[in-house]
Formats: structure tokens, C-alpha cells, sequence
């Protein structure tokens, strides 16, 4: 594996979180925006649906821990991220995604190198 493989990894797994982590804070947001903890339990959820479908279809539940995992991050996210933008919901769904693809790129970083 040479450092362009590893960087490209790196990148398209990246761009792929903050894509469903983003589409999963919105739905989130939409369905319980009035209580941080249950908002970032919802997402959390969603984001355990989406990410686990995905999982499923692309390499057939090999590793459902990860499904967890992830859900577990994007729950801390999330929480994060509604301590500082809880007023606007595009901008509390762009944030959690930032953070928590930023958390998920370092562990495939450390995980990878």
C-alpha cells in the first residue's frame, strides 16, 4: 500500500461520513429538535439505520461493531455540536458531520497507518 492509496483512502472515507453523518443530523434534526440529549440520540440512530444499510449492502455486515461504533460517535457528536449551534438546524447538522468525520479520520488514520 503506497501513500497515494493510503491519502485516497483516507479522503473518499472521509467525504463519505461527512455525507451520511450530515444527512443523518438533518433527518435527526426534523424528527426531536427540542431536547439535545434525545437530538442526539435520534441522530444516532438514524445514523446506526443509514450507516448500517449501507454496511449491509457494500460488504455484507462483515463488521457490525463498527454500525455501533459509529453510532456511538456521531451520538458524542452530536452532543458537541448542540452545545454550540442549537438555534439552526443546517448549521447543528454541518457541524456534527465536521467533528465527527474529523474523530473517524483519525481513528482510520491510526488505524490504517
Amino acid at each position: 500500500m503506497g501513500d497515494g492509496y493510503f491519502f485516497e483512502l483516507l479522503a473518499v472515507s472521509a467525504a463519505s461520513i461527512l455525507v451520511v453523518v450530515f444527512v443523518a443530523d438533518f433527518i435527526g434534526n426534523m424528527i426531536s429538535f427540542s431536547n439535545r440529549f434525545t437530538n442526539a440520540l435520534v441522530t444516532a440512530l438514524v445514523f446506526a439505520v443509514l450507516f448500517g444499510l449501507a454496511h449491509y449492502y457494500i460488504a455484507g455486515m462483515q463488521a457490525p461493531i463498527l454500525v455501533a461504533v459509529g453510532a456511538f460517535l456521531v451520538f458524542c457528536s452530536d452532543l458537541v455540536s448542540n452545545m454550540f449551534t442549537f438555534k439552526s438546524r443546517f448549521a447543528n447538522a454541518l457541524l456534527t458531520a465536521i467533528i465527527a468525520t474529523l474523530v473517524f479520520g483519525s481513528v482510520i488514520a491510526f488505524y490504517l497507518s
